[in-house]
């Protein structure tokens, strides 16, 4: 099951955040989940269905997490490093590195869809980085057809809209 599913977890993880070493930690985290879990698998769905499940689980209790320690750390220390990491967060604007790559268009695109909200951002990497159906990418999250179409959309319009302001056509 790892061999077969390592590296679309990852892809998806990579997705997700912005530092590959955390994709790497948290698809470790998820195969780790996973084994630990392996008699609560029922097969209703696909292996790899139910990887992506656990993954999203751990990428939102993660940013959970993160977010109530930075929160907590800018109450109590203004001028810290995590209170610029907070400003960064809610910037949105894309990052050094990616306006340097300004002509690798895959770089760019990553980073618009990283500027996304996550929300947005799963449907569209399910969509069309992984060729989820509609109905799949609804089973995956466990909401209706009508979110996620509503969703893509959105988030079609976004990225759209955010590469036309960076220069695109």
């Amino acid at each position: 099951m790892v061999r077969a599913n390592r590296e679309r977890i990852y892809r998806v993880a990579r997705f997700l955040l912005d530092d590959p070493v955390e994709a790497e930690d948290l698809t470790q985290s998820v195969f780790e989940q996973a084994w630990r879990g392996w008699q609560k698998f029922e097969g209703r769905s696909q292996p790899y269905t139910w990887l992506y499940r656990i993954l999203l689980r751990s990428y939102h209790r993660q940013r959970r997490r993160r977010w109530w320690s930075e929160v907590f750390s800018a109450n109590h220390h203004d001028a810290s490093p995590n209170n610029e990491h907070l400003q960064h967060i809610e910037d949105g604007s894309p990052k050094p590195d990616a306006m340097a790559a300004r002509n690798d268009d895959c770089l760019e695109v990553r980073a618009v869809v990283r500027g996304i909200s996550p929300k947005l951002r799963e449907v569209l990497v399910l969509r069309y980085t992984e060729d989820w159906s509609v109905q799949q990418i609804a089973q995956a999250l466990d909401i209706p057809e009508g979110t996620v179409k509503s969703r893509l959309n959105l988030a079609l319009k976004t990225v759209a809209q955010r590469l036309r302001s960076r220069g695109w056509k």
